[in-house]
């Protein structure tokens, strides 16, 4: 999985709340190995922009499923 690739929210496993649905699909815009959400102890290293939804979000990795390059 990489910058660019298509992915699918297919499993919510961190506490960290979101307004994406489940079945989203969006595009992997960053990965970093240093956003942490002190309040709810996840760590949330993968950022996908969802066009179709007009959303974006902050993920862990198990959250998501790689369906491809763009």
């Amino acid at each position: 999985m990489n910058i660019g690739s298509r992915v699918k929210f297919v499993n919510k496993v961190s506490k960290t709340e979101t307004d994406v649905p489940l079945g989203s699909i969006g595009i992997l815009c960053d990965i970093s190995d240093t956003v942490f959400d002190m309040k709810l102890g996840d760590t949330l290293t993968h950022y996908v922009v969802f066009n179709s939804i007009g959303n974006a979000d902050w993920f862990n990795i198990n959250e998501l499923e790689y369906l491809g390059e763009v």
